[in-house]
């Protein structure tokens, strides 16, 4: 505690007042700004170091006396203090009787207990997932807080603490005449009183459609202090959700496995709690509570290249861009995947799903799309049939191979109408132009080779008396 020691007490040299003597708590309160910090701060200080250089996952805490009171205070500030035991430390202050709290400030300040009291601290203190407080008063203490007073707060304190759902609170009354100590008796529930442990359970999730499903428990632990035997038992919320829901463990054993089976056609989030026993500690209990959400059948995403078509011919070096469609009905599309054959272009992980194919190869290309989900299902668009070919050159050749008049009953009249057959390199864009006089050439069709060959046709060769053709690239000067 502050100030008391077994040498003087300190002597300090305040501004404004010059130098003091602080004889007692109550001095500390008097001079002293923010006096409280002085009982909490090393405390904080040393938890802090511990964490940052130590690798403790529980902290338990306990004080006599002076200590007593510093183990109420600090666990209901600081809900690391997982397990607190308070021996011979307060009562609350409307039944203090004697000297109780007389030169000792921080058991009565005002200002301090006007915010949260005894009672309230109490409860503070035990509330929390895997906490307790264990309170110990000495009905025949020497010093303080002796009698039967207990029977003033500790049922509604116990009550208020089960009320909020999480946390216990107890109290132990030991008859030891005439000791202000720790009596082997509080070391002993102290010491029964530290639970078996077990590492954190993430949230779990499955399929309705997906089988058993297991989960290894680890980090599964007594308290270091002779043999013991640890119980394990699982409980739910939402048993409707699962065919069966158990745990396989052999004490003492740090590992089990949790295993449970969906029911068929089940769907919605069960939260489920782990329970260690110790059966050598009647207040050792520990637990672990997580989720676990039972998803309807998947139902896998619907995809669909959009861009290139299928049988299209695409001209070098101009780029392609893919682009594709993709939805999923009870998820999320996670990511589109472009293929050539089973060669992946790119990977897209949000729409709009598009990229650029910057280094396609001259020849036929079979191009899909791949979608995944949220839950890992994948779905296959089909495959696209492409060509590459490198673009003509303006010296490229195209020539007038043959020709002929071919019927066509969808033509009025003569229902004819005459073909150019033309060759030249696959791939290229060709004009068919026509004149009647060799002069005025009129461009009548555009068309495309496609594996060298293309027939171009005019529809309106039986207008004229005599009509002739030439061909060229199309990007080829006239």
């Amino acid at each position: 505690m502050p100030i008391y020691n077994p040498w003087e007490s300190p002597v300090v040299d305040l501004p404004g007042v010059g130098k003091v003597n602080l004889a007692s708590h109550d001095d500390l309160f008097h001079y002293a700004d923010r006096p409280l910090r002085f009982f909490l701060e090393p405390i904080v200080v040393a938890l802090n170091y511990m964490e940052d250089h130590s690798s403790y996952p529980h902290v338990y805490m306990t004080g006599l006396s002076g200590g007593g009171w510093t183990t109420t205070v600090f666990a209901a500030l600081d809900p690391r203090i997982e397990r607190s035991f308070p021996v011979a430390g307060s009562v609350p202050i409307y039944l203090r009787i004697g000297n109780e709290g007389l030169t000792d400030s921080e058991q009565v300040d005002p200002g301090f207990y006007s915010i949260a009291n005894y009672e309230e601290l109490y409860t503070m203190g035990a509330f929390g997932e895997n906490r307790l407080q264990y309170q110990i008063l000495n009905r025949v203490d020497s010093c303080c807080f002796y009698g039967n007073r207990f029977t003033n707060w500790i049922y509604k304190v116990r009550a208020t603490v089960a009320q909020m759902g999480e946390g216990e609170y107890r109290f132990y009354s030991e008859y030891n005449p005439d000791v202000h100590a720790f009596s082997s008796e509080g070391l002993s529930i102290i010491l029964g009183s530290i639970p078996p442990v077990m590492d954190p359970v993430p949230n779990l999730t499955a399929d309705n459609n997906s089988g058993e499903q297991s989960y290894t428990l680890t980090g599964i632990a007594a308290a270091s202090i002779g043999l013991r035997q640890i119980q394990i038992q699982i409980s739910s919320d939402n048993y409707a959700l699962f065919e069966y829901l158990t745990i396989d463990y052999t004490s003492p054993n740090r590992i089990g496995t949790l295993r449970f089976l969906p029911k068929i056609g089940a769907s919605g989030v069960a939260r489920v709690t782990v329970t260690l026993r110790d059966t050598a500690a009647p207040a050792g209990t520990f637990r672990r509570s997580f989720d676990i959400t039972i998803k309807p059948p998947n139902q896998p995403a619907t995809v669909q290249l959009l861009s290139p078509t299928n049988g299209s011919v695409l001209q070098l070096p101009q780029p392609v861009t893919l682009q594709a469609a993709a939805v999923d009905p009870n998820g999320t599309v996670v990511q589109v995947e472009f293929l050539d054959g089973t060669n992946s272009v790119g990977v897209v992980s949000s729409p709009p799903y598009s990229l650029v194919w910057s280094n396609a190869t001259e020849g036929t290309h079979t191009l899909s799309a791949l979608a995944t989900d949220d839950r890992g299902a994948t779905a296959f668009s089909g495959s696209t049939l492409v060509t590459v070919v490198s673009a003509p050159t303006a010296d490229t050749r195209v020539i007038i191979h043959s020709v002929a008049m071919v019927a066509d009953p969808s033509l009025p009249e003569a229902g004819r109408q005459f073909q150019l057959h033309i060759e030249g390199p696959d791939g290229s864009s060709v004009v068919v132009e026509a004149s009647a006089t060799l002069s005025n050439w009129v461009p009548i069709s555009t068309n495309t080779l496609v594996n060298g060959t293309v027939v171009g046709s005019d529809a309106d060769a039986i207008k004229f008396p005599r009509r002739f053709y030439r061909v060229r690239a199309a990007n080829q000067s006239q």
